[in-house]
């Protein structure tokens, strides 16, 4: 994980600074950050950015390198499917635990996230 530089104004008020715009890949391994001591993974699909927890929600296994297609990511570990655009579990279906999805935007070129609620 490389380090960046984090300039406090780049996004709204809360928010923290996380790479640049053209830092965050549309394939993977994808762009993996720490906000507020949690690891989290920046994706860029068709639908826009999409920031969540970079563990899968099944089993705790690393997403940086699941598979991407359209807003669908698969882990490649136990092939548990998720929609990045709202978290939910595609497969093997709804009662499974879905992604942590995190407010996140881009300004000026960089990208912020919101930090989970009640850290930051």
């Amino acid at each position: 994980m490389r380090l960046r530089r984090r300039r406090p104004d780049a996004g709204p008020p809360g928010t923290v600074d996380v790479a640049a715009s053209g830092d965050v890949p549309t394939a993977p391994p994808f762009l993996e950050v720490k906000v507020a001591g949690e690891r989290v993974l920046l994706v860029r699909t068709p639908a826009g950015l999409a920031a969540f927890g970079a563990a899968c929600p099944h089993l705790g296994q690393p997403l940086k390198r699941g598979e991407l297609d359209g807003t669908t990511l698969t882990c490649r570990h136990h092939r548990h499917r998720y929609d990045v655009t709202d978290g939910t579990c595609v497969w093997p279906g709804p009662g499974d635990d879905g992604l942590v999805l995190l407010e996140a935007g881009e300004t000026d070129g960089r990208v912020w996230v919101r930090p989970p609620t009640g850290r930051g």
